[in-house]
This record gives structure tokens, sequence and C-alpha cells, in this order.
């Protein structure tokens, strides 16, 4: 096979698992706030918190361990980015909420899944693949000795 043809495959696995992955978070959000919903005695806001954090967490460690398989960088630093990506994809999901209510006129309910899927695929997977959690070498940090080389003066 050629090398090019293997990474493609690698990605395309990848991809599959993080998409698997993000169902999986999906569910759990749903279910959490039902669950919560239902305890809470019908507190949304609250419910949309729990649900939220528990797929979030769900989600992070799914692709932190199975999807992309990167633990090397340090767990604060990597969810800590995540919380990023988060931030930037609920900002493109609202964008295309809007876009699709308030300028196509499609209603709410309808309108969730294709802002979800352009949110997903426009910003979070690749903000996921190549900022929180990729496993490309990062560039070495600056050495400070001094070099044995001294700078020549003109």
């Amino acid at each position: 096979m050629s090398r090019v043809f293997t990474k493609r495959v690698r990605e395309m696995r990848t991809l599959l698992r993080a998409s698997l992955s993000s169902i999986v978070a999906t569910g759990v959000d749903g279910v959490t706030y039902q669950a919560v919903l239902v305890l809470a005695f019908g507190s949304y806001w609250m419910a949309a918190i729990v649900g939220a954090l528990l797929g979030g967490l769900t989600n992070f460690t799914l692709n932190r361990t199975w999807a992309f398989t990167a633990t090397a960088k340090d767990i604060r630093l990597q969810a800590f980015e995540y919380a990023i990506a988060c931030l930037a994809t609920y900002l493109a999901l609202q964008t295309c909420l809007y876009v699709l209510i308030e300028g196509l006129a499609i209603s709410a309910p309808i309108a969730w899944v294709p802002a979800k899927i352009a949110a997903w695929l426009s910003v979070s997977y690749p903000m996921q693949r190549l900022f929180v959690f990729s496993t490309s070498r990062r560039l070495p940090k600056h050495d400070d000795r001094v070099s044995e080389h001294p700078p020549v003066s003109l």
C-alpha cells in the first residue's frame, strides 16, 4: 500500500471514531438532560448544564483515549484546550442556528440537526483533531544556553 493511502485510511478511522464518540456523548447529554429534568422538577437550565458537562466529559475521555489516542499532552492543558474548542463550537452552532432559523425561516427543531452537523464538521472536529488532540511533534523550546559560537560583529 502507498503511504498516502495508508495515511488517508488512518485519518478516516480517526474521523469515524471521533464521530462515534460525539454520538455517544450526545446520547449521554440527552439522557442526562431528561433524567435531571424529571429529578429537578422541570428545571431545564439545570438539566442542560448537567447534561452538557457529562456529555463533554464523555466526549473528552473517549477522544483522548480512543478516537485520537492522544495522551502524551498534560491532561490539564488538554482539558483547557478542549474547553476552548467547545466554546468555539457553541458559537458556530449558534451562528448556524441563527442563519437557518432567522435567515431561511426553518423551524428550530428541524434546524438543530443540520446546524449541529455543520458546527461539528467545520469547527469541533478540526479543532479537536489539529489543536486539542494533536499528536504532531511540538517545536522544541528555545535553548537559553550560551552558544559556543558568539555573534560576529561587523
